[in-house]
């Protein structure tokens, strides 16, 4: 079995007729596949976990890599193995938390913004790094003398 946690930014902001449909079609894919999951959105923020056999997970996943209403897709994890599934009864659950007015989900919508925040400072560090890698490479391939 194979797990799958990420986060991803909606592309426009989705009606609330849209995102039902779109958990409705997922459900129903998933069940068809044997996948379970959630789906937590707040604005255009989106986390996710979805879990089940390996390759229905490859294929679901390169789906949500492809689907233009996502854009942004960062895996914050990647499981494998014997692993005991989390979201054992839920094809596709679904936490809209822009529509949630409970309180009780500020500590959600907090956590979910700060780990799109903290994907954000990691793609930039990591473009940092690759631009000092590749001149430190050139650099040193200057410096090579040749024989």
């Amino acid at each position: 079995m194979k797990r799958i946690r990420y986060v991803s930014e909606f592309t426009t902001e989705l009606s609330r007729e849209e995102f039902d449909e779109l958990i409705e079609v997922s459900a129903a894919n998933n069940r068809r596949d044997g996948i379970t999951g959630v789906l937590v959105a707040s604005g255009k923020v989106f986390f996710q976990l979805i879990e089940g056999p390996d390759e229905a997970i490859d294929a679901c996943y390169d789906r949500i890599l492809k689907d233009p209403r996502h854009t942004r897709v960062h895996a914050l994890g990647v499981e494998q193995g014997d692993l005991e599934r989390l979201c054992p009864d839920w094809a596709m659950n679904k936490v809209d938390l822009s529509r949630e007015a409970e309180t009780s989900f500020e500590a959600l919508r907090a956590l979910l913004n700060v780990i799109s925040q903290q994907r954000d400072l990691i793609e930039e560090l990591t473009k940092v790094l690759e631009r000092v890698m590749w001149r430190e490479l050139i650099e040193a391939e200057q410096n090579v003398t040749i024989v």
